[in-house]
């Protein structure tokens, strides 16, 4: 392993992986940490509830309200992060009752996420990427288009070597970095 920044640099990312920057980048700004024993898991799937630890971290661990999702527990490490993306309208539930935490996040869902979490933050791009432009732009579903036009535009997604946009696909914990890594590169929070 090797020191980047603060961080150790993982023994299951390589130098020559297209994420290791975005992975080193992502560990020294503590968006993530590894999965122990010196590991990254760049093929693990990631879920709702690591993106809205991240934002919140991002967004300055501000307090919160709470919430009332029947499968977010008090004593949750993701309590505070989920809440708050809540209250300040960066994620909702899958349904009214359930934030289903531990679910997997797909690409449309990320890119949602991302352009409501920017529009908190004050960030405003018209750049739009056409849609379809792109194969799979056309499986895109409704409620997902704006946010996955806007990531497209700003050059977030698609995150498959080929273009290929999957908007249902889950995203991986490299993935993820490499997306995160983008947003931060596109909007200067460097």
């Amino acid at each position: 392993m090797k020191l980047y920044g603060r961080a150790l640099s993982p023994k299951d990312v390589s130098p020559d992986d297209d994420y290791y920057e975005a992975v080193e980048y992502v560990l020294s700004k503590g968006y993530f940490s590894g999965m122990g024993n010196g590991i990254f898991q760049p093929d693990g799937l990631f879920t709702r509830a690591q993106l809205a630890q991240i934002l919140w971290r991002m967004g300055g661990n501000l307090i919160s309200q709470g919430c009332s999702f029947s499968d977010v527990d008090r004593g949750a490490w993701y309590y505070d992060a989920v809440s708050w993306c809540f209250q300040n309208g960066i994620m909702t539930g899958l349904s009214p009752n359930s934030f289903a935490p531990d679910a997997p996040l797909s690409q449309q869902q990320a890119a949602l996420i991302l352009y409501q979490f920017a529009q908190y933050c004050g960030i405003h791009s018209d750049l739009r990427g056409d849609l379809s432009a792109y194969p799979g732009g056309d499986n895109v579903s409704v409620w997902a288009k704006q946010g996955m036009e806007w990531a497209v535009g700003n050059g977030l997604l698609p995150v498959s070597k080929d273009n290929t946009l999957n908007p249902s696909a889950s995203i991986t914990r490299s993935q993820m970095a490499m997306v995160l890594y983008a947003y931060d590169g596109a909007f200067s929070l460097r």
